[in-house]
C-alpha cells in the first residue's frame, strides 16, 4: 500500500502533540529574545520563506508525490509530510505572530493603528477568505501541495485569528 505504516494526519497530530509539549521551551529560545514587533515580523517572514525548500527541491528533482512507482519521491514525500522538522517554522512562525497581533490589538485599543496595520485589521479576513476561496477554486493545490502543507498559508490563519 502507499507509504507502508505511515498515516499522515497522525504523524501530524504527533508533530502537533510534541509542539504542545515543547512549546513554553521553544518560546523562552526563540520568541522572547525577540523583544520587539519588528523581531518577531523579521523571524515571521523566515518563517514563511521556510515553507518553500521542500516544494523546491520536488520542482528541482521533477519529483512526482502521487507516482506511487516513483521510491524517492515517495520517501521524500513521507518525510516532508510527516518528520517534524518540515513543520517546525510553521510553528515557530504562530508563536511569533502571537505577540504582532497582541502588539496590534494594543494599538487598536489605543486608536493609533499605522495605515497598513489598519488596512490589515479592517480588510485582512475578507481578503483571507477570499484568497482561499481562489485558492482552492482556481488554483491546482496538488502542484503546490509540499508548499501549501509546509506552511505557504501561514500567514492566512495569523490574519484571520
Amino acid at each position: 500500500g502507499h507509504g507502508g505504516p505511515w498515516n499522515h494526519i497522525s504523524w501530524f497530530v504527533s508533530c502537533l502533540f510534541a509542539f504542545y509539549v515543547t512549546f513554553d521551551w521553544w518560546y523562552r529560545i526563540l520568541v522572547k529574545p525577540l523583544r520587539t514587533v519588528r523581531g518577531c515580523l523579521m523571524v515571521f517572514i523566515l518563517c514563511y520563506a521556510a515553507a518553500c525548500p521542500a516544494y523546491l527541491v520536488c520542482r528541482y528533482y521533477t519529483v512526482n508525490l502521487w507516482n506511487f512507482g516513483d521510491g524517492f519521491g515517495q520517501q521524500y514525500s513521507q518525510f516532508a509530510y510527516t518528520h517534524p522538522l518540515t513543520h517546525f517554522a510553521s510553528f515557530v512562525g504562530g508563536m511569533v505572530a502571537a505577540p504582532i497581533v497582541g502588539h496590534v490589538d494594543l494599538l487598536m485599543s489605543e486608536g493609533r493603528l499605522p495605515g497598513v496595520a489598519e488596512v490589515v485589521v479592517r480588510w485582512g479576513f475578507t481578503g483571507a477568505v477570499a484568497f482561499l476561496c481562489c485558492l482552492f477554486v482556481f488554483s491546482s493545490p496538488w502542484r503546490r501541495y509540499l508548499f501549501w502543507w509546509n506552511g505557504g498559508v501561514l500567514p492566512v490563519p495569523c490574519i484571520l485569528f
